[in-house]
């Protein structure tokens, strides 16, 4: 395989690519054709993957209504809460999480997730974008099960 190829590849997969999505699948049946060209055994084996839908995500502040979108696989519910932002999610900033709405700055990665929900958050807001570039483009994000 040479550099042309490999950048080839990169380019032509370089595309949102979910587990369990017709778009993983396709990737993966990309690769298994790369792979069987220079003389490997491929086999794709299916896998259980959970998945969600999201039917409805409203974020209301002050009767103002912002865009927003849920992540996947996070369960649903209403919240009517005070509201408290923390800037880290180290030990002593997690006390204050407790049965409130918590406004983070960071993504929701598996440690944070598990963080805020053992500390009792009622309900998680992330932000995404750039607040120099005013759009409503949100990234679709999940959180998978082992993360729940």
């Amino acid at each position: 395989m040479n550099t042309r190829e490999i950048t080839k590849i990169l380019n032509d997969t370089d595309y949102v690519r979910t587990g369990g999505t017709q778009e993983e699948l396709k990737t993966a049946e990309y690769l298994a054709d790369w792979a069987r060209k220079y003389g490997a055994d491929v086999r794709i084996e299916p896998f259980e993957v959970e998945m969600a839908s999201i039917k409805k995500a409203v974020l209301t502040v002050d009767g103002k209504e912002i865009p927003c979108k849920a992540y996947l696989n996070c369960g649903s519910g209403e919240a009517e809460k005070e509201l408290v932002y923390l800037p880290n999610t180290d030990r002593a900033s997690l006390l204050s999480a407790k049965d409130k709405i918590v406004l983070i700055d960071t993504g929701l990665s598996y440690w944070v997730y598990k963080d805020l929900t053992e500390a009792g958050a009622a309900a998680i807001i992330t932000y995404d974008g750039n607040v120099n570039f005013r759009d409503n483009d949100i990234d679709q994000k999940e959180q998978r099960g082992f993360g729940r």
